[in-house]
């Protein structure tokens, strides 16, 4: 993004009553809702296996009458029975559902997060008077690589 929109969009947003505290909070939330959401596609992820297993044994066990003494402790372990095996495709369904919602919806909030990181990093450069001296250290930077053809600089 070029200098002046960044400016001009840290401008705006101070304009309607951001402050660096506010944007640090912002970031924070963004931040801890981004882990939250990745910490539950993990845990769906993982239920999804499990009930995909149980089905997998229901199935074994009551519709085609195999598995063994393993499969059946394991779905009593879990109350899964012959009459309530096959209400688990809809939990199945149902978790795939919700880690498809939350897999859209993470991009959009690392976006803004990102967004976020990076108004916050203007900001405080804007506060600790460091932004205009890096705008001339990258003038002077562009200006001696003009009279170099190879990039490097001289070294007045």
């Amino acid at each position: 993004m070029a200098v002046s929109n960044r400016l001009s969009e840290l401008n705006r947003k101070i304009n309607s009553g951001m402050t660096l505290t506010s944007l640090r909070n912002d970031f924070m939330a963004l931040e801890k809702s981004v882990s939250e959401k990745e910490e539950q596609v993990a845990t769906l992820k993982t239920e999804l296996d499990l009930f995909r297993d149980l089905y997998s044994r229901g199935e074994r066990c009551f519709k085609f009458m195999g598995g063994d003494g393993n499969d059946l402790r394991i779905l009593s372990e879990n109350e899964v029975t012959a009459e309530n095996y096959h209400r688990i495709t809809k939990v199945i369904a149902a978790n795939e559902n919700e880690i498809a919602e939350l897999e859209q919806a993470l991009p959009d909030l690392s976006l803004q997060l990102k967004n976020t990181a990076n108004t916050l990093a203007v900001m405080e450069r804007v506060a600790g008077a460091t932004w205009v001296q890096g705008l001339i250290d990258d003038e002077k930077n562009r200006t001696q690589s003009e009279f170099v053809p190879n990039g490097s600089r001289k070294a007045d």
